[in-house]
């Protein structure tokens, strides 16, 4: 569904959260052990901050966990996630530190997944040259079934 709507020229920042409704999977993808805990959005913001924190999620500056502190972090030629490019083509690269070990890391486009590596332990890193695409993010699986999605880079391609 997301890529469905990221294809259409909207443009949005990915955040998680719960409505205490015992969600036991997520799409079909992970299970949860614990039934109210499920989703958590992290935000990068400069400072502990009310204003810092609405600043980021409006950048875009943000990311969705189903529920367990991931850290995650993508730059695409120097640029965080949520960013607009004046490029067609940059190279991104990921960072991922887990609470379980990480059994892949990939970087989803909307021509679909263009790069993947396997976890060492319960760290990732990726780097991929993207050219052509409108839009990328990163997304990180847990060998436990956890989860997190990065907020998505978006590329302006020259006529």
């Amino acid at each position: 569904m997301i890529e469905a709507v990221l294809s259409s020229g909207l443009r949005f920042g990915f955040i998680a959260c719960s409505d205490g409704h015992g969600l036991l999977r997520h799409h079909g993808v992970a299970r949860k052990r614990d039934c109210f805990r499920t989703g958590l959005t992290a935000v990068q913001a400069t400072e502990c901050t009310r204003e810092s924190i609405l600043d980021a999620l409006e950048q875009r500056r943000c990311y969705a966990t189903s529920g367990v502190p991931i850290f995650l972090d993508v730059d695409a030629d120097g640029a965080p996630m949520g960013s607009s490019l004046d490029a067609a083509r940059a190279t991104v690269s990921v960072a991922a530190e887990g609470n379980a070990d990480i059994s892949e890391l990939a970087l989803v486009t909307n021509l679909g997944v263009v790069a993947r590596v396997e976890g060492s332990g319960s760290s990732a890193t990726l780097r991929h040259a993207v050219e052509g695409v409108d839009w990328c993010y990163a997304r990180v699986t847990q060998v436990d079934g956890e989860m997190a999605w990065s907020s998505p880079v978006f590329f302006e391609r020259p006529c």
